[in-house]
């Protein structure tokens, strides 16, 4: 999974980096070149791979959405306060769900300022 973008006027600067108010998160990956591929499912998790897969668990609280083959990008709005581990996966006409694919961070927090105003960011 690239590195993901985030709304309100946010950036990545690197790593984890702690905004006043960002409520989206936008993402992009390279697509699935077989040939039965049928879209792609996006996870967060509050730890680092706390994922159980749609395939494995229909209720499982860490999907979020998925995207129909060739849509490879996904923004999630309304993301709320926290640390939050993202991961995706692509499945196929069949319902057979890919492993995981490495994963990104993203750290929210409640409005307490300017939407956007970056408030701190990892030490070099």
């Amino acid at each position: 999974m690239a590195t993901p973008s985030f709304g309100q006027n946010c950036e990545v600067i690197k790593d984890v980096t702690i905004f006043k108010f960002c409520d989206s998160i936008s993402f992009e990956w390279d697509p699935n070149t077989e040939q039965d591929i049928a879209g792609y499912r996006v996870y967060r998790s509050s730890m680092e791979g706390g994922w159980v897969s749609y395939s494995t668990d229909p209720n499982t609280p860490n999907f979020v959405e998925a995207t129909a083959h060739p849509i490879v990008t996904l923004t999630v709005n309304n993301v709320p306060p926290g640390l939050w581990f993202w991961t995706a996966t692509a499945f196929d006409t069949a319902g057979n769900e890919s492993g995981f694919s490495n994963h990104v961070v993203s750290y929210h927090i409640g409005y307490v300022g300017s939407p956007g105003e970056i408030i701190s960011t990892p030490s070099n």
